[in-house]
């Protein structure tokens, strides 16, 4: 660290919200001054990007007649049926997918595999 850096930390109360490095810089000749600022200004943090958004998902939440008439027809050929397959490939939300998974056990067109208190697994009954 150079000895103006070291002028302007000991000029510098990080306890005293109202004392800024600006402050600081005042006080200090000006020479000094201007070695120091261009010092704090590359000290800076880079400024990362945002990263890619994600597209909010726009799934059904409201379970509407052909929604009804298309889960009852395609959801007992999946070979594996869960949750989270309902949400992808039907675009229903998840307590739909809860709710229509619970509808066809009790219909008997699906069969559970596993049983967990996160994850419950499903199979077709027939045509295996």
């Amino acid at each position: 660290m150079s000895a103006y850096v070291a002028d302007a930390l000991q000029l510098r109360d990080f306890n005293d919200p109202t004392t800024s490095v600006y402050r600081c810089l005042r006080l200090l000749p000006p020479k000094k001054a201007a070695i120091l600022a261009s010092a704090t200004k590359s000290n800076k943090k880079k400024k990362w990007s945002k990263g890619k958004v994600k597209d909010k998902a726009a799934n059904a939440v409201v379970l509407d007649r052909p929604l009804y008439d298309r889960i009852l027809k395609e959801v007992p050929t999946f070979k594996m049926i869960s949750q989270s397959t309902l949400v992808d490939r039907l675009k229903i939300n998840g307590s739909l997918a809860r709710v229509a998974i619970k509808h066809l056990e009790r219909e008997g067109q699906i069969k559970r595999i596993i049983h967990h208190h996160s994850q419950l697994v499903y199979t077709r009954t027939s045509g295996e």
